[in-house]
């Protein structure tokens, strides 16, 4: 069976501390998730190089939760799934909260992403 959260995700993230994420996020599974996060840091401060990492999480009806790294810290994202009316097939929108800063000034913030009919569509 293909979970709610199967597949290929665009989205942002926005940190508190002014940092902007990019991401392409790639999950899969059913309520067991794991996959992979492509992101490039920016906003107000000076864009970094693309970057990615594996994620992992699990899954409940239409709550998510997500455990990955960015810039060496251990990102803890909590959100759920939305329908999208207009702009996409859903959304996951939701919190993150960092532990274990390693010299990057990320603190938390908020994220979005969209599943969109097909690849490349927005």
């Amino acid at each position: 069976m293909t979970g709610a959260f199967e597949g290929a995700w665009t989205g942002t993230m926005m940190d508190a501390e002014g940092f902007q994420t990019g991401a392409d996020l790639v999950l899969h599974g059913d309520q067991e998730l794991s996959g992979e996060l492509g992101y490039r840091i920016g906003g107000h401060h000076a864009v970094g190089k693309e970057q990615s990492g594996m994620v992992r999480g699990k899954a409940a009806d239409t709550a998510i939760h997500l455990e990955f790294r960015v810039a060496g810290n251990l990102v803890q994202f909590t959100g759920e799934r939305v329908p999208s009316r207009h702009h996409a097939k859903a959304a996951i929108i939701g919190t993150y909260h960092v532990t274990g800063q390693t010299g990057e000034a990320l603190a938390g913030g908020v994220g979005i992403f969209w599943q969109y009919a097909s690849p490349g569509a927005r």
